[in-house]
Parts: structure tokens; sequence; C-alpha cells
């Protein structure tokens, strides 16, 4: 049985507002195929998944995890049970803590997100954001995009050098939001090694699609019908 640590979204938090850089990648069911090879595309069909430099990327980003506590991997306690247990056993570090992945998108549906939304918007690095064209309506309605790396909406893993070479364009301090499916793993493993001693980097999943009126996961229902929801996670007011 895996038992991720799950110290509660202020954790973070409070590393986002002292500046305290971290990597935070986030494992599923997508990851552990691409790894596996049970399936061949991500049930949100946005990425096949017979590609073996896909899978020895996911592998690395495991395998190969640094032994620096800024580096954090994430996972559900439920990831395919006693399926991952052998393969974990013999290819996880020891030093390697899972932490729990879902501590981002429950707090989001929850209302109880704003948080870490507040804590983006005052960051003193710019944000990166690497995602598909429909996240560009987050820019000042959800916190300021310095630079928007767009990715095509599925298959991204097929121009994984064009995307990486435009987000590695500067390596000044920044922060990474990373929603790029199974891919989003290995680049943000890439991206750590080069900018993550100083740079945050944040696999959010599709995190951010009910802010821009989206719905591709079950979860996003309830929001979208509910947009006291969102406008929690804002900081919104009632009546503005």
């Amino acid at each position: 049985m895996i038992e991720p640590f799950n110290p509660g979204l202020q954790y973070y938090v409070d590393k986002m507002n002292a500046g305290e850089p971290f990597t935070f990648i986030r494992l599923g069911d997508g990851e552990w195929s691409a790894i596996r090879g049970d399936r061949l595309i991500t049930s949100s069909r946005s990425q096949t998944l017979n590609h073996e430099s896909l899978r020895n990327g996911m592998i690395k980003v495991i395998a190969q995890a640094p032994n620096d506590p800024r580096y954090i991997l994430a996972l559900r306690r439920t990831s395919y049970r006693a399926n991952i247990i052998d393969w974990l056993e013999q290819n996880k570090p020891p030093y390697v803590q899972f932490h729990d992945c879902t501590v981002l998108y429950k707090a989001s549906k929850k209302g109880r997100f704003y948080p870490f939304i507040e804590a983006l918007r005052n960051l003193d690095v710019p944000i990166k954001l690497i995602g598909p064209e429909r996240l560009a309506g987050l820019d000042g309605h959800v916190f300021p995009i310095g630079q928007h790396i767009v990715i095509p909406g599925r298959n991204c893993w097929a121009m994984r050098r064009r995307i990486l070479a435009e987000a590695l364009k500067t390596r000044d301090p920044a922060c990474y939001l990373i929603t790029a499916g199974p891919a989003a793993k290995v680049f943000a493993w890439s991206l750590f090694q080069r900018v993550g001693q100083h740079s945050f980097i944040i696999d959010t999943g599709s995190l951010w699609d009910p802010y821009v009126g989206k719905r591709t996961r079950t979860y996003h229902k309830g929001m979208l019908r509910h947009p006291a929801i969102i406008k929690a996670n804002l900081g919104v007011l009632d009546g503005q």
C-alpha cells in the first residue's frame, strides 16, 4: 500500500509566499500506462502513449528523481495499487517520499483554492504557462501570464523539443505552470535539471480548464454549474 504524504495546500502556499522554489509532479493513471504500456491513449484522449521516448522519459522522472527536497513527486493513494508496487520497488530511489497529488484539484473543486491563486499573483517572478491555447484566458483574470508557450491540444509530445526550447529561451527565475498531460512530467523533470534551483515548476494538469469555461474532467461540471465556487477561488466577493 502506498501512503502519500499530504501536508495540505498551505504547505505549498507557504513555500510560494516565502519564495522557496519547488517542483511538483503529479503521477496518475496516464503516467503509469505510459510506463506499463497497457493503454494506447490517455482517458482524456489528449496523448497517445505508444511512444518509447515518452515511456523512457516517464521512467526517468521517477527512477532518476534528483535527491533534492525541492523535487516533489505526487500520486494518488489508490493509483493502480498493487499493480505498480513491484515496479516502484525496483525503480523508485529510496529517498523519494510521494506527496498526495489530489491536493490542488480538491481545493479547487471545494472553493478553497484562493490562497494558492493569491500566492501566484504575488510571486516576484514571472509566470510561464505551458499549455493549450484556450488557457490564454487565464491572463489577468486568474493570474498574470508572463509567457505562454502554446502547445497542441493533442499529442504535444511530438513537439517536445520546440516546447522546451521556448520555455528555456531565458533561464531567469520564473514559475512554470504546466498543462500537458503525461508529457508535462517529463517537461518538469527536464526543466528541473536546468532551472529547478531557482524556479517553481508545477504540473497543474487540467486544473485551470473551468476558469476558462471548459469541462475536461468530471469534477469541472460542478464548478461550472456553481459559479460561486470559481468566484471564491478567485477571491471575488458576492456582488462583484
